[in-house]
């Protein structure tokens, strides 16, 4: 997924009315994404866990929603495009095998390379302009 596009998800997301996502249920970045403003959330859950923060890394993980709607665990990350919304009050699941091979995640990571050919760093923060 192009940089652009992801930058367009969260905008869009940023200016919707936020909707708090339901303790004890397990969601894929792109649910939180379309929920409410989860990105500083998604990103402090990849840095505990030593994740890197790129696109794929933040929409295709599966995240736990805990007591505290600001607070999410993160469960694991799917292969790219494989994280499944499975609707309203049913936990999010990955499509297929979930775990990568170190290989497969450096080949996903060198297309996340922004303009410049730099990768995205764990404290780069998607913003839209308008």
């Amino acid at each position: 997924m192009k940089t652009s596009t992801i930058l367009a998800i969260l905008g869009a997301a940023s200016c919707a009315v936020a909707i708090r996502c339901t303790q004890g249920l397990t969601y894929c970045g792109t649910s939180l994404v379309k929920k409410g403003n989860y990105t500083r959330d998604m990103q402090n859950a990849l840095q505990r866990e030593s994740i890197s923060t790129s696109s794929h890394d933040l929409l295709d993980s599966l995240y736990l929603c805990t007591i505290d709607e600001d607070y999410l665990i993160w469960r694991q990350t799917c292969r790219r495009g494989a994280c499944q919304d499975n609707g309203t009050n049913r936990d999010d699941t990955c499509i297929g095998t979930a775990e990568q091979s170190q290989d497969e995640r450096q080949q996903e990571e060198a297309q996340d390379q922004d303009l410049f050919g730099q990768t995205q760093t764990q404290n780069a923060v998607p913003t839209m302009t308008f």
